[in-house]
């Protein structure tokens, strides 16, 4: 009986590898290469003309949500990086709704920027802080406007969360 057992044992590994290839094989990605992909993407709409800002936010967010449950170092180093990328794209996005004067859209860019970006890191020379602080601010400043003001804050509350 211990011979058998100890043989058992002795295969675990082997199926424990030909199962995680069957997986992988299925479609089932790993972490890095879900996080590669997506960041392939974000490449790609931030490089396009004009740049595509909503998409980098997507897939930032993306990555965000699913490094959240990743406690590995790539995924807390996938987090951070997402988290600047959603701070660059909602800082882009905020700015263009005010030169068009859409200050309900501006406010959700906003606030999604200080909800879920980072003050950690820069930008070239610019520092993502000064970035986070100012959609802080502008979100501050944007809640005051009538267009904002005269929102359903649930409604408002809402578009902030989604980002799918």
């Amino acid at each position: 009986m211990e011979i058998v057992l100890l043989n058992n044992f002795k295969i675990l590994p082997v199926i424990f590898i030909l199962l995680f290839l069957s997986l992988s094989a299925c479609g089932v990605k790993n972490d890095e290469t879900f996080y590669r992909e997506l960041d392939s993407k974000i490449v790609k709409a931030y490089n396009s003309s004009p740049r595509n800002s909503v998409e980098v936010y997507v897939n930032s967010m993306k990555i965000l949500k699913k490094s959240e449950t990743d406690n590995t170092i790539t995924g807390k180093a996938w987090k951070l990086k997402a988290q600047k990328l959603i701070t660059i794209s909602c800082f882009f996005e905020c700015t263009q709704a005010i030169d068009k004067k859409l200050y309900l859209q501006a406010y959700i860019w906003a606030k999604r920027g200080v909800k879920r970006g980072t003050v950690f890191g820069k930008v070239g020379s610019v520092s993502l802080k000064s970035l986070y602080d100012y959609l802080n601010y502008s979100g501050i400043e944007l809640q005051k406007t009538t267009m904002v003001k005269n929102s359903n804050l649930k409604k408002i509350l809402q578009q902030i969360d989604h980002w799918q």
